[in-house]
């Protein structure tokens, strides 16, 4: 009989090892970007310390938007004989119930995307050794909330575009197809932790040293001077 524990092990292990690979990047651009911390050789440092704490930092953000957000609209959804079923980014259940499930699937991936870029400089915190709570983090983003909710907007439509070409990017040959996948996928991902690390630069980076306009190397800001001085009132009266 064929031991159980070997398939998990088969299993579980490469994607523990992805897994940590992945944010093994992550934590390495946010530092890369926003600490100036240069690899020392072909690979860059593993901090194995702040890779964990933003896995589980992940973790906790995603359960909880997820919850917060997808349960009402899944109730929603099966009161409205829509599915019941509310997957953020992927509409393929959706788009079989028709538009009203697909409408409620996008107002969920929509705030979802809202409230976790909110929340960001929570895990990017995490990652360059400056840990902030999720509270900190959300008001952190006050001053952005337009623009991260035309982005959320954005990253649904986009997502139902995708869903509804479904296949269309695959050329029937498995290595052109995987290629394709693969690089849509890195793009998606790099595209996304530069997002939080732009965030993070411009909200709790930036005014970590009483607002002053100047990057590590001496560059100015990217803001414009009225945001400058709402930000800088904002901030001021956060920390006090």
């Amino acid at each position: 009989m064929k031991d159980p524990y070997d398939t998990t092990r088969v299993v579980f292990v490469p994607l523990l090892m992805v897994g940590i690979s992945l944010y093994w990047v992550t934590v390495a651009w946010h530092r890369f970007v926003i600490l100036d911390e240069q690899p020392s050789g072909i690979l860059p440092k593993l901090h194995l310390g702040q890779v964990w704490g933003y896995i589980w930092r992940l973790l906790v953000l995603v359960i909880a938007i997820g919850f917060v957000t997808g349960l009402p609209l899944a109730l929603l959804s099966s009161l409205f004989g829509a599915g019941g079923k509310i997957n953020f980014a992927d509409y393929s259940a959706s788009l079989a119930h028709g538009p009203l499930a697909v409408g409620l699937n996008v107002i969920g991936t929509t705030i979802f995307s809202y409230a976790f870029l909110r929340y960001s400089p929570f895990l990017v915190g995490a990652a360059v050794g400056r840990p902030i709570s999720a509270a900190a983090g959300r008001e952190e983003t006050y001053w952005a909330r337009k623009d991260i909710f035309i982005l959320a907007i954005g990253y649904a439509v986009v997502a139902l575009i995708h869903g509804l070409i479904g296949g269309g990017l695959q050329f029937g040959f498995w290595p052109i197809d995987l290629c394709i996948a693969l690089a849509l996928q890195w793009i998606t991902f790099m595209f996304s932790i530069s997002l939080l690390t732009t965030l993070y630069q411009k909200s709790v980076a930036y005014y970590e040293d009483g607002g002053a306009a100047l990057w590590h190397d001496g560059s100015a800001s990217g803001h414009d001077q009225e945001n400058d001085k709402s930000n800088a009132d904002f901030y001021s009266r956060w920390k006090d």
